[in-house]
């Protein structure tokens, strides 16, 4: 059976769990025992994805978690899909734009921790002089968010609330390497011009002072830039 063939299917049975498509000769209460589990496993999955930003919603998250599922037939086995589908419902009905940030921030962090080649043809390892070549390291994700949500990615704050009152902010999302606690850095307004124009290597036409090589070196550190030697 295909792929999107035995998604289908499960949308059917999930129908005839719900009752709109009652199946004959099955026990009602088996059938409502069945649906629980397969609306506990959907839900536990968004938790293992957004789990700031179930922690944030509250006691409003049991509510929407079962009109989530109700209204969501699932597209995908993945976890981040329904984490995914999970954020999509939540902006559709009108979340806070603090929740929103945060849960894009999770999401985002998800995403990022795929882990990435660090081969690139046409370019060395990274140098302390010479001809260089720059850009943002591929783990690194950036957003300008309303509210500051970093105080959910430190320590045990992942039992806080969502902040009250809008604080703008430039977040640097970094998940790559994978660590335990992801990293939430914020950004001037001017090193976040610096690094969205810095999607692809970059080679430098001068040769960096050793101040400008500092710097460098400290976003390097900082797991924002990378910074290889350019062939002649």
């Amino acid at each position: 059976m295909r792929r999107d063939e035995l998604l289908a299917f499960q949308e059917h049975v999930i129908h005839a769990l719900s009752g709109e498509n009652p199946i004959a000769g099955i026990d009602p209460g088996r059938l409502e025992l069945v649906r629980d589990l397969a609306k506990a496993k959907r839900i536990a999955k968004v938790e293992s994805v957004l789990p700031r930003t179930c922690n944030a919603l509250g006691g409003e998250f049991s509510r929407l978690s079962n009109d989530f599922v109700q209204a969501t037939p699932p597209r995908s086995f993945r976890s981040r899909a329904d984490g995914l589908a999970f954020y999509r419902f939540l902006a559709r009905r009108g979340a806070a734009p603090g929740i929103l940030e945060l849960a894009y921030c999770e999401l985002a962090i998800t995403a990022l921790r795929t882990p990435s080649s660090r081969e690139q043809p046409g370019f060395l390892s990274s140098v302390d002089g010479g001809t260089i070549a720059i850009r943002r390291a591929p783990g690194v994700r950036l957003r300008t968010c309303q509210y500051d949500v970093r105080e959910f990615f430190e320590g045990d704050a992942i039992e806080r609330r969502a902040a009250a009152l809008p604080s703008p902010i430039h977040l640097a999302i970094l998940a790559d390497p994978p660590v335990s606690t992801p990293r939430i850095t914020q950004l001037s307004p001017g090193l976040l011009d610096f690094l969205r124009g810095l999607r692809a290597w970059r080679v430098l036409s001068e040769v960096m002072d050793e101040e400008a090589m500092r710097l460098l070196h400290h976003l390097e550190q900082q797991g924002l830039l990378e910074i290889a030697l350019a062939r002649e």
